[in-house]
Order: structure tokens, then sequence, then C-alpha cells
């Protein structure tokens, strides 16, 4: 159990680091972005039509140039393999992010469930449950309770072990008695006491 939590422990440490590192790099990129549009001067109609159509011939001028790099590639071309390959793992890494984002949102929601559960408990047994501190504390009482238990019931045995003894010799001892006072009183009943 220990060890299980110690790899759920390292695993959120490390998607704590990757995923939740990342996402912090792109939010204060995308904020500095922002602080920067926010900075420049308020873009008038007739400039945002202009940019629109800049943008617009950039991107028909790209697909002319990628046509022509398509058309000059030979169909042997090495590289091609790697490129697909490239392609298809990029695919993969973003579906994996956006599984993760979807996790992490579950997650979240999870913690959320768990803060609710617990008011909840609080509300109607008094108090919360055990944090793993305090269960640590506990079951090392518990530990320490049962060596001491189990010292004492080995002590308790051996006593009990030698009661059955002495009782064993006690009986011997008093059958061994009963012989010698009958012999006893013979004895003095001849000698006259």
């Amino acid at each position: 159990m220990l060890n299980n939590l110690r790899n759920e422990t390292r695993q959120n440490r490390d998607l704590c680091n990757d995923v939740l590192g990342r996402e912090l790099n792109d939010k204060k990129e995308r904020y500095q972005r922002i602080e920067m549009l926010l900075q420049e001067p308020v873009t008038t109609q007739n400039e945002l039509e202009r940019l629109t159509a800049e943008v617009s011939r950039l991107r028909r001028e790209v697909g002319q140039l990628e046509q022509k790099i398509e058309m000059n590639t030979p169909a042997d071309d090495k590289l091609s393999i790697y490129k697909t390959q490239a392609n298809s793992i990029s695919k993969k890494k973003l579906e994996k992010e956006e599984e993760c984002k979807k996790l992490e949102a579950e997650k979240l929601g999870q913690e959320k469930l768990l803060r609710g559960k617990e008011e909840k408990y609080a509300q109607e047994k008094g108090g919360k449950y055990m944090k793993r501190d305090d269960f640590r504390q506990y079951a090392a009482n518990l530990r320490v309770k049962n060596a001491n238990f189990k010292v004492t019931k080995k002590v308790l045995d051996e006593i009990k072990a030698e009661v059955v003894v002495l009782k064993r010799t006690e009986t011997i001892l008093k059958q061994r008695t009963e012989g010698i006072t009958e012999f006893m009183q013979e004895l003095e009943s001849k000698q006259g006491i």
C-alpha cells in the first residue's frame, strides 16, 4: 500500500511538473501576448480589413508554395517517411495532451467531489476523518500496543504453565502425604504417642 502511494505520488509529481508546468508557461506566454496587445494602439476598421486581406493573401501564398513543394518532391524521398512519422507522433502528442487536460479536469472534479463529501461527513459525524499523518501516528501506536500485548501474553502463558506444573506437584505431594499421615498415625499408636 505504501509503495502504491509512493508510485501515485511520483506520478502526480511528474504530471504536475510536466503538464501543469507547460500549462503555466503557456498561460504566461498568452498573458504576455495579451499585455502586448493591450499596450498597442487601438486598430481601426480600415486597418483591420487591410490586415485580414493580407492574412488571406499570405495563406494563399503558403498554399501555393506547399503545392509546389509537393510537386517538386520526388516520390521516393527518404525524408517523407520521417515526416509522416513525425506528423503522426505530433497528432498522438496532441491527443495525449488533450487527454491529460481532460484527466486534469476530471481530477479537479473528483477533488471537488471529495471536498463536498468531507464537508458532508463533517456535518453528519461531527468531525473529519483521520489525515495521513494522524493515521500513521495511530498505526504506530497500535504497533507499540500490539508488541506490548504479545510480550504480556507470553509472560501470562508462562505463568499459566507454571501454575499447571505447581498444581500437579501439589496433587502429587498431597497424595504422598495422605499415605504418610496414615503411616505416622500407625507408628505413633504403636509407640504409644
